[in-house]
Protein backbone atom coordinates (compact mmCIF):
# COMPACT_ATOMS: atom_id res chain seq x y z
CA UNK A 1 0.00 0.00 0.00
CA UNK A 2 1.61 3.22 -0.63
CA UNK A 3 -0.91 5.18 1.45
CA UNK A 4 -0.25 3.81 5.28
CA UNK A 5 -1.17 7.33 6.96
CA UNK A 6 -4.77 7.07 5.78
CA UNK A 7 -6.93 3.58 8.23
CA UNK A 8 -9.07 4.41 4.68
CA UNK A 9 -6.37 2.23 2.36
CA UNK A 10 -6.74 -0.61 3.37
CA UNK A 11 -10.12 -0.76 1.77
CA UNK A 12 -8.79 0.91 -1.35
CA UNK A 13 -6.13 -0.11 -2.56
CA UNK A 14 -3.65 0.79 -5.33
CA UNK A 15 -5.33 3.47 -7.16
CA UNK A 16 -4.58 2.41 -10.75
CA UNK A 17 -5.66 2.67 -14.04
CA UNK A 18 -6.94 6.62 -14.05
CA UNK A 19 -8.05 7.84 -17.16
CA UNK A 20 -8.04 11.48 -17.82
CA UNK A 21 -11.26 13.46 -16.37
CA UNK A 22 -13.58 14.62 -18.43
CA UNK A 23 -15.08 18.27 -18.24
CA UNK A 24 -17.61 19.07 -15.47
CA UNK A 25 -18.20 22.59 -17.49
CA UNK A 26 -21.86 22.79 -19.18
CA UNK A 27 -21.48 23.83 -22.55
CA UNK A 28 -21.26 27.40 -23.08
CA UNK A 29 -24.10 29.51 -24.20
CA UNK A 30 -23.51 30.47 -28.00
CA UNK A 31 -22.89 34.16 -28.28
CA UNK A 32 -24.84 35.83 -30.76
CA UNK A 33 -21.64 34.85 -32.93
CA UNK A 34 -20.82 37.08 -36.44
CA UNK A 35 -23.62 39.12 -37.20
CA UNK A 36 -25.44 37.76 -40.40
CA UNK A 37 -24.99 39.75 -44.01
CA UNK A 38 -26.91 42.70 -43.60
CA UNK A 39 -29.26 44.75 -46.23
CA UNK A 40 -27.19 43.32 -49.14
CA UNK A 41 -27.05 44.82 -52.49
CA UNK A 42 -29.03 47.05 -53.54
CA UNK A 43 -30.98 46.00 -57.13
CA UNK A 44 -29.55 45.82 -60.42
CA UNK A 45 -31.59 49.23 -61.65
CA UNK A 46 -32.04 50.08 -65.38
CA UNK A 47 -33.81 47.47 -67.91
CA UNK A 48 -34.13 45.08 -64.64
CA UNK A 49 -34.48 47.18 -61.42
CA UNK A 50 -31.70 45.60 -58.96
CA UNK A 51 -32.94 43.59 -56.22
CA UNK A 52 -33.68 46.01 -53.40
CA UNK A 53 -31.65 45.96 -50.26
CA UNK A 54 -32.51 42.18 -49.59
CA UNK A 55 -32.90 40.66 -46.33
CA UNK A 56 -31.09 42.37 -42.78
CA UNK A 57 -29.01 40.68 -41.99
CA UNK A 58 -29.12 37.93 -39.00
CA UNK A 59 -28.32 40.22 -35.77
CA UNK A 60 -24.33 39.16 -34.83
CA UNK A 61 -21.82 40.94 -33.44
CA UNK A 62 -20.77 42.73 -36.65
CA UNK A 63 -23.89 44.29 -38.67
CA UNK A 64 -24.50 43.01 -41.99
CA UNK A 65 -23.57 44.57 -45.14
CA UNK A 66 -26.03 47.18 -45.81
CA UNK A 67 -27.71 47.02 -49.51
CA UNK A 68 -25.20 49.85 -50.53
CA UNK A 69 -25.18 49.89 -53.94
CA UNK A 70 -28.07 50.54 -55.92
CA UNK A 71 -29.14 48.89 -59.24
CA UNK A 72 -27.61 49.89 -62.93
CA UNK A 73 -29.55 52.54 -64.09
CA UNK A 74 -30.56 53.28 -67.55
CA UNK A 75 -32.77 50.77 -69.90
CA UNK A 76 -31.49 49.18 -72.69
CA UNK A 77 -33.45 49.30 -75.69
CA UNK A 78 -34.79 46.18 -76.87
CA UNK A 79 -34.25 44.36 -79.58
CA UNK A 80 -37.56 44.78 -81.92
CA UNK A 81 -39.55 42.03 -82.19
CA UNK A 82 -42.95 40.62 -82.44
CA UNK A 83 -43.69 41.78 -79.08
CA UNK A 84 -42.72 44.88 -77.17
CA UNK A 85 -40.80 44.43 -74.63
CA UNK A 86 -42.94 45.21 -71.12
CA UNK A 87 -43.09 48.99 -70.75
CA UNK A 88 -41.60 50.28 -67.92
CA UNK A 89 -43.90 52.18 -65.79
CA UNK A 90 -43.19 49.40 -62.99
CA UNK A 91 -40.27 50.57 -60.98
CA UNK A 92 -38.24 47.84 -58.87
CA UNK A 93 -39.23 47.83 -55.53
CA UNK A 94 -36.96 49.58 -53.94
CA UNK A 95 -35.29 48.90 -50.25
CA UNK A 96 -36.22 45.44 -49.77
CA UNK A 97 -35.71 44.48 -53.46
CA UNK A 98 -35.23 46.46 -56.36
CA UNK A 99 -37.59 46.14 -58.93
CA UNK A 100 -37.87 44.91 -62.74
CA UNK A 101 -37.08 48.66 -64.14
CA UNK A 102 -38.52 49.36 -67.21
CA UNK A 103 -37.75 46.28 -69.39
CA UNK A 104 -36.49 46.02 -72.59
CA UNK A 105 -38.13 48.89 -75.28
CA UNK A 106 -39.17 46.75 -78.82
CA UNK A 107 -37.87 48.61 -81.48
CA UNK A 108 -41.29 48.41 -82.84
CA UNK A 109 -42.97 45.78 -83.49
CA UNK A 110 -45.96 44.01 -84.72
CA UNK A 111 -47.52 44.36 -81.10
CA UNK A 112 -46.97 47.46 -79.33
CA UNK A 113 -46.63 46.64 -75.52
CA UNK A 114 -48.75 46.95 -73.09
CA UNK A 115 -49.42 50.83 -72.12
CA UNK A 116 -50.37 51.74 -68.55
CA UNK A 117 -48.19 50.58 -66.23
CA UNK A 118 -46.66 48.53 -68.57
CA UNK A 119 -44.65 50.51 -71.51
CA UNK A 120 -46.86 51.81 -74.37
CA UNK A 121 -47.45 51.13 -77.88
CA UNK A 122 -44.19 50.89 -80.14
CA UNK A 123 -42.76 49.12 -76.99
CA UNK A 124 -40.41 52.58 -76.29
CA UNK A 125 -37.53 51.80 -74.37
CA UNK A 126 -38.96 51.56 -70.17
CA UNK A 127 -37.60 54.24 -68.15
CA UNK A 128 -34.49 53.32 -65.85
CA UNK A 129 -35.77 51.40 -62.80
CA UNK A 130 -34.58 53.42 -59.39
CA UNK A 131 -31.67 51.81 -57.73
CA UNK A 132 -33.10 49.73 -54.61
CA UNK A 133 -32.28 51.50 -51.36
CA UNK A 134 -30.01 50.02 -48.82
CA UNK A 135 -31.32 47.37 -46.52
CA UNK A 136 -30.50 48.07 -42.78
CA UNK A 137 -27.83 46.86 -41.14
CA UNK A 138 -28.54 43.81 -38.86
CA UNK A 139 -28.34 43.88 -35.31
CA UNK A 140 -25.88 42.96 -32.96
CA UNK A 141 -26.30 39.26 -31.52
CA UNK A 142 -26.43 39.16 -27.89
CA UNK A 143 -23.03 37.31 -26.24
CA UNK A 144 -23.26 34.23 -25.26
CA UNK A 145 -23.25 33.18 -21.29
CA UNK A 146 -20.27 31.41 -19.53
CA UNK A 147 -20.71 27.91 -19.00
CA UNK A 148 -20.44 27.24 -15.33
CA UNK A 149 -17.26 24.94 -13.98
CA UNK A 150 -19.13 22.53 -12.28
CA UNK A 151 -16.37 22.06 -9.35
CA UNK A 152 -16.44 22.85 -5.55
CA UNK A 153 -13.20 24.61 -5.05
CA UNK A 154 -11.88 23.27 -1.42
CA UNK A 155 -9.38 25.35 1.03
CA UNK A 156 -7.80 23.41 4.27
CA UNK A 157 -8.25 24.17 7.37
CA UNK A 158 -6.67 23.43 11.23
CA UNK A 159 -3.58 21.54 11.31
CA UNK A 160 -1.74 20.72 8.53
CA UNK A 161 0.17 17.61 9.52
CA UNK A 162 3.33 15.20 8.40
CA UNK A 163 2.84 11.81 8.46
CA UNK A 164 5.11 8.66 8.09
CA UNK A 165 4.65 6.62 4.77
CA UNK A 166 5.87 2.83 5.48
CA UNK A 167 6.30 2.19 1.69
CA UNK A 168 9.24 5.12 1.27
CA UNK A 169 7.11 7.98 0.66
CA UNK A 170 5.74 10.79 2.79
CA UNK A 171 2.70 12.02 3.53
CA UNK A 172 1.39 15.36 4.00
CA UNK A 173 -2.96 15.30 5.72
CA UNK A 174 -4.97 18.40 6.10
CA UNK A 175 -8.74 18.54 6.87
CA UNK A 176 -10.70 20.57 4.61
CA UNK A 177 -13.49 22.76 4.36
CA UNK A 178 -16.15 23.35 2.90
CA UNK A 179 -17.22 19.62 4.15
CA UNK A 180 -18.19 17.47 1.09
CA UNK A 181 -20.76 15.49 2.22
CA UNK A 182 -22.32 15.29 5.46
CA UNK A 183 -20.84 16.12 8.97
CA UNK A 184 -17.79 13.36 8.87
CA UNK A 185 -14.35 14.00 8.56
CA UNK A 186 -13.03 14.91 5.00
CA UNK A 187 -9.07 14.94 4.47
CA UNK A 188 -6.90 15.51 2.08
CA UNK A 189 -3.49 13.71 1.46
CA UNK A 190 -0.31 14.76 -0.62
CA UNK A 191 1.62 12.39 -0.82
CA UNK A 192 5.90 12.52 -1.63
CA UNK A 193 7.82 9.61 -3.67
CA UNK A 194 10.99 11.99 -4.54
CA UNK A 195 12.85 14.81 -2.62
CA UNK A 196 12.59 16.72 -5.37
CA UNK A 197 11.61 20.04 -4.79
CA UNK A 198 10.24 22.43 -7.90
CA UNK A 199 6.64 22.85 -10.09
CA UNK A 200 5.13 19.41 -11.06
CA UNK A 201 2.63 18.72 -13.71
CA UNK A 202 -0.16 16.60 -11.71
CA UNK A 203 -1.19 15.36 -14.87
CA UNK A 204 1.77 13.89 -16.79
CA UNK A 205 2.58 10.14 -17.63
CA UNK A 206 4.35 9.56 -14.50
CA UNK A 207 1.63 11.48 -11.88
CA UNK A 208 -1.66 10.12 -14.29
CA UNK A 209 -1.73 6.70 -11.83
CA UNK A 210 -1.46 6.16 -8.50
CA UNK A 211 1.08 3.20 -8.68
CA UNK A 212 3.77 4.72 -10.52
CA UNK A 213 2.84 8.66 -8.79
CA UNK A 214 5.78 10.69 -7.05
CA UNK A 215 3.83 13.91 -5.83
CA UNK A 216 0.24 12.11 -5.52
CA UNK A 217 -2.85 14.01 -4.41
CA UNK A 218 -6.52 12.53 -2.94
CA UNK A 219 -8.99 13.91 -0.95
CA UNK A 220 -11.30 11.21 0.84
CA UNK A 221 -14.59 12.22 1.79
CA UNK A 222 -17.10 11.67 4.95
CA UNK A 223 -15.07 8.84 6.72
CA UNK A 224 -17.27 6.74 8.79
CA UNK A 225 -15.04 5.59 12.43
CA UNK A 226 -13.92 2.75 10.41
CA UNK A 227 -12.37 5.15 8.70
CA UNK A 228 -13.94 4.03 5.66
CA UNK A 229 -15.27 7.15 2.70
CA UNK A 230 -18.13 7.53 0.64
CA UNK A 231 -16.40 9.17 -1.94
CA UNK A 232 -12.85 9.29 -2.82
CA UNK A 233 -11.32 11.81 -5.56
CA UNK A 234 -8.16 11.94 -7.51
CA UNK A 235 -5.80 14.12 -9.33
CA UNK A 236 -6.45 14.57 -13.27
CA UNK A 237 -4.81 18.06 -13.98
CA UNK A 238 -3.28 21.19 -12.64
CA UNK A 239 0.25 21.61 -11.50
CA UNK A 240 1.84 21.97 -7.71
CA UNK A 241 5.15 24.15 -6.48
CA UNK A 242 7.28 22.51 -3.90
CA UNK A 243 9.33 25.18 -2.18
CA UNK A 244 13.31 24.53 -2.37
CA UNK A 245 13.37 25.72 0.85
CA UNK A 246 11.38 22.45 1.91
CA UNK A 247 12.49 19.15 3.17
CA UNK A 248 10.04 16.38 1.98
CA UNK A 249 11.20 13.63 3.99
CA UNK A 250 10.90 15.94 7.73
CA UNK A 251 9.18 19.10 7.37
CA UNK A 252 9.25 21.98 6.77
CA UNK A 253 7.19 22.19 3.73
CA UNK A 254 6.02 24.58 1.51
CA UNK A 255 3.62 23.53 -1.52
CA UNK A 256 1.11 26.41 -3.70
CA UNK A 257 -1.54 24.98 -6.26
CA UNK A 258 -1.92 26.04 -9.60
CA UNK A 259 -5.26 24.65 -11.55
CA UNK A 260 -5.66 21.54 -9.68
CA UNK A 261 -8.63 19.47 -10.23
CA UNK A 262 -9.73 16.27 -8.74
CA UNK A 263 -12.52 13.75 -10.00
CA UNK A 264 -14.48 11.31 -8.26
CA UNK A 265 -13.11 7.92 -8.34
CA UNK A 266 -15.40 4.73 -7.34
CA UNK A 267 -13.61 3.59 -4.02
CA UNK A 268 -14.31 -0.28 -4.96
CA UNK A 269 -12.87 -0.28 -8.70
CA UNK A 270 -10.87 2.72 -8.44
CA UNK A 271 -12.79 4.04 -12.03
CA UNK A 272 -14.14 7.52 -12.53
CA UNK A 273 -17.70 8.18 -11.24
CA UNK A 274 -20.00 8.66 -14.89
CA UNK A 275 -21.10 12.23 -13.94
CA UNK A 276 -19.34 12.21 -10.72
CA UNK A 277 -18.35 15.47 -8.35
CA UNK A 278 -15.06 17.17 -9.06
CA UNK A 279 -12.96 19.23 -6.96
CA UNK A 280 -10.39 22.12 -7.34
CA UNK A 281 -7.86 23.56 -4.42
CA UNK A 282 -8.07 27.34 -4.93
CA UNK A 283 -5.43 28.75 -6.12
CA UNK A 284 -4.52 30.81 -3.48
CA UNK A 285 -4.24 27.88 -0.79
CA UNK A 286 -1.00 27.27 0.28
CA UNK A 287 0.46 23.92 2.45
CA UNK A 288 2.66 24.90 4.79
CA UNK A 289 4.27 23.06 7.75
CA UNK A 290 6.57 24.70 9.95
CA UNK A 291 9.72 23.57 12.06
CA UNK A 292 8.51 23.09 15.85
CA UNK A 293 11.03 25.04 17.96
CA UNK A 294 13.29 22.87 19.44
CA UNK A 295 12.29 19.47 18.22
CA UNK A 296 15.65 17.59 17.08
CA UNK A 297 14.17 14.21 15.52
CA UNK A 298 11.79 13.94 12.56
CA UNK A 299 8.55 16.52 12.06
CA UNK A 300 6.75 13.73 11.35
CA UNK A 301 7.36 12.25 14.97
CA UNK A 302 5.82 15.40 16.67
CA UNK A 303 2.58 15.19 18.18
CA UNK A 304 1.57 12.32 15.30
CA UNK A 305 0.32 10.01 17.41
CA UNK A 306 2.94 7.28 16.48
CA UNK A 307 4.21 6.50 20.28
CA UNK A 308 6.14 8.74 22.89
CA UNK A 309 9.20 10.13 20.87
CA UNK A 310 11.85 10.73 23.81
CA UNK A 311 14.69 12.37 23.69
CA UNK A 312 13.95 14.86 20.66
CA UNK A 313 14.62 18.01 22.25
CA UNK A 314 11.26 18.89 24.00
CA UNK A 315 8.50 16.99 25.06
CA UNK A 316 6.59 15.06 22.75
CA UNK A 317 2.52 15.92 23.51
CA UNK A 318 2.22 11.77 22.64
CA UNK A 319 3.93 10.97 26.00
CA UNK A 320 1.12 12.40 27.55
CA UNK A 321 -1.13 9.53 25.94
CA UNK A 322 -1.56 6.49 28.40
CA UNK A 323 0.06 3.52 27.14
CA UNK A 324 1.95 4.75 24.33
CA UNK A 325 5.10 3.10 23.19
CA UNK A 326 8.26 4.86 24.36
CA UNK A 327 11.09 5.11 21.38
CA UNK A 328 14.87 6.34 21.51
CA UNK A 329 14.87 4.45 25.65
CA UNK A 330 15.68 1.17 26.29
CA UNK A 331 13.12 -1.84 27.73
CA UNK A 332 12.45 -0.81 30.88
CA UNK A 333 13.14 2.70 30.98
CA UNK A 334 9.82 5.62 31.12
CA UNK A 335 9.98 9.30 29.24
CA UNK A 336 9.83 11.90 31.72
CA UNK A 337 10.01 15.44 31.88
CA UNK A 338 12.86 17.42 33.00
CA UNK A 339 13.31 20.71 34.66
CA UNK A 340 12.94 22.43 31.09
CA UNK A 341 10.04 20.65 30.01
CA UNK A 342 12.36 18.03 27.62
CA UNK A 343 11.47 14.48 27.40
CA UNK A 344 14.73 12.41 29.26
CA UNK A 345 15.17 8.06 29.39
CA UNK A 346 14.58 7.72 33.11
CA UNK A 347 15.58 4.49 34.91
CA UNK A 348 17.51 1.50 33.93
CA UNK A 349 17.19 -1.39 31.30
CA UNK A 350 15.01 -4.28 32.34
CA UNK A 351 18.07 -6.68 34.04
CA UNK A 352 20.45 -4.00 35.03
CA UNK A 353 22.74 -5.97 37.56
CA UNK A 354 24.87 -3.07 38.32
CA UNK A 355 24.68 0.05 40.55
CA UNK A 356 21.62 1.88 39.16
CA UNK A 357 23.90 5.40 38.98
CA UNK A 358 26.37 4.07 36.35
CA UNK A 359 23.60 3.40 33.77
CA UNK A 360 24.11 5.94 31.06
CA UNK A 361 25.77 8.01 33.23
CA UNK A 362 28.35 9.59 30.62
CA UNK A 363 30.99 8.14 32.12
CA UNK A 364 31.93 4.79 31.02
CA UNK A 365 30.52 2.03 28.75
CA UNK A 366 29.70 0.05 31.68
CA UNK A 367 29.67 -3.87 30.27
CA UNK A 368 28.59 -7.26 31.75
CA UNK A 369 25.51 -5.49 33.84
CA UNK A 370 23.11 -7.72 32.52
CA UNK A 371 21.82 -5.17 29.97
CA UNK A 372 23.37 -3.08 27.52
CA UNK A 373 24.79 0.12 28.88
CA UNK A 374 23.43 3.46 26.17
CA UNK A 375 27.20 4.70 27.50
CA UNK A 376 28.39 1.72 24.93
CA UNK A 377 26.96 3.31 22.12
CA UNK A 378 28.17 6.67 21.67
CA UNK A 379 31.12 8.63 19.46
CA UNK A 380 33.65 8.86 20.58
CA UNK A 381 33.51 5.98 22.48
CA UNK A 382 33.92 6.42 26.33
CA UNK A 383 36.24 3.82 28.30
CA UNK A 384 35.34 0.32 28.69
CA UNK A 385 34.53 -1.04 32.38
CA UNK A 386 33.92 -4.82 33.02
CA UNK A 387 35.81 -6.48 30.58
CA UNK A 388 39.24 -8.03 29.75
CA UNK A 389 41.81 -5.97 27.68
CA UNK A 390 41.18 -5.99 24.56
CA UNK A 391 37.70 -7.15 24.84
CA UNK A 392 34.67 -4.77 23.04
CA UNK A 393 31.08 -5.05 24.50
CA UNK A 394 27.70 -5.74 22.42
CA UNK A 395 24.80 -4.37 21.70
CA UNK A 396 23.51 -6.68 24.37
CA UNK A 397 26.00 -5.78 27.37
CA UNK A 398 28.24 -8.85 27.01
CA UNK A 399 31.83 -8.80 26.94
CA UNK A 400 32.76 -10.13 23.36
CA UNK A 401 36.44 -12.01 22.98
CA UNK A 402 38.80 -10.47 20.59
CA UNK A 403 38.92 -13.74 18.70
CA UNK A 404 34.90 -12.88 17.81
CA UNK A 405 35.59 -12.33 13.98
CA UNK A 406 31.93 -10.95 12.79
CA UNK A 407 29.91 -7.99 13.64
CA UNK A 408 29.93 -7.74 17.78
CA UNK A 409 26.75 -6.88 17.72
CA UNK A 410 25.77 -10.56 16.39
CA UNK A 411 27.70 -11.89 20.05
CA UNK A 412 25.09 -12.95 22.26
CA UNK A 413 22.13 -10.86 21.15
CA UNK A 414 19.84 -14.00 20.59
CA UNK A 415 19.41 -13.14 17.35
CA UNK A 416 20.30 -16.55 15.95
CA UNK A 417 23.16 -18.62 16.26
CA UNK A 418 26.35 -17.54 14.56
CA UNK A 419 28.68 -20.27 13.52
CA UNK A 420 31.20 -18.82 11.38
CA UNK A 421 32.25 -16.35 13.64
CA UNK A 422 35.64 -18.17 14.63
CA UNK A 423 34.47 -18.25 18.82
CA UNK A 424 31.21 -19.26 20.34
CA UNK A 425 28.60 -17.32 20.16
CA UNK A 426 25.97 -17.92 23.43
CA UNK A 427 23.16 -17.76 21.14
CA UNK A 428 24.51 -21.10 20.00
CA UNK A 429 23.16 -22.74 23.69
CA UNK A 430 19.81 -22.11 22.06
CA UNK A 431 19.10 -24.94 19.60
CA UNK A 432 15.38 -22.95 18.71
CA UNK A 433 17.33 -20.42 17.03
CA UNK A 434 18.30 -20.23 13.81
CA UNK A 435 21.86 -21.55 12.53
CA UNK A 436 23.86 -18.66 10.24
CA UNK A 437 27.15 -20.23 8.52
CA UNK A 438 26.16 -23.80 7.90
CA UNK A 439 24.79 -25.37 5.28
CA UNK A 440 21.17 -26.45 5.28
CA UNK A 441 20.32 -29.37 7.87
CA UNK A 442 23.77 -28.71 9.40
CA UNK A 443 23.99 -27.75 13.16
CA UNK A 444 26.38 -25.91 15.62
CA UNK A 445 28.28 -28.00 17.63
CA UNK A 446 31.32 -27.10 19.65
CA UNK A 447 34.59 -28.38 18.86
CA UNK A 448 38.39 -28.05 20.02
CA UNK A 449 38.89 -24.80 22.65
CA UNK A 450 34.81 -24.74 22.25
CA UNK A 451 35.38 -23.34 18.65
CA UNK A 452 32.27 -23.34 16.70
CA UNK A 453 31.96 -26.31 14.25
CA UNK A 454 28.95 -26.74 11.38
CA UNK A 455 28.16 -30.72 11.95
CA UNK A 456 26.40 -32.35 9.97
CA UNK A 457 24.17 -35.00 12.00
CA UNK A 458 24.24 -38.92 11.96
CA UNK A 459 21.51 -40.21 10.12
Amino acid sequence: MRISSLAVVATLGLLVGLVACGSDDEDPGTGGATGGTGGATGGTGGATGGTGGATGGTGGATGGTGGATGGTGGATGGTGGATGGTGGATGGTGGATGGTGGATGGTGGATGGTGGATGGTGGGAGEAGSAGEAGSAGEAGSAGSAGSSGCTSITFTGDKVLGINQSGGQTYTADIDPGILGANPDLFAMEFYTADTGTFDLGSTVNAEYSTCEQCLLVVADLDQDDNPDKVFWQQSGSITVADTSDIENGPISVTYADVNLAEIDPETMELVPNGECLTIDNTETFVVEPVAGWTCGLGYYNAADGCDCECGIWDPDCDISGAEIYNCVGGQTCEKDTNDAGVCTGVATGWTCEEAKFDDGVNCDCACGAGDPDCAVTPALPIVGCQTGETCGGSGLCVPTAWSCDVDYYGTEDGCDCNCTVWDPDCDDPTLAVYGCAAGQTCEKGTNDAPTCTTPTP
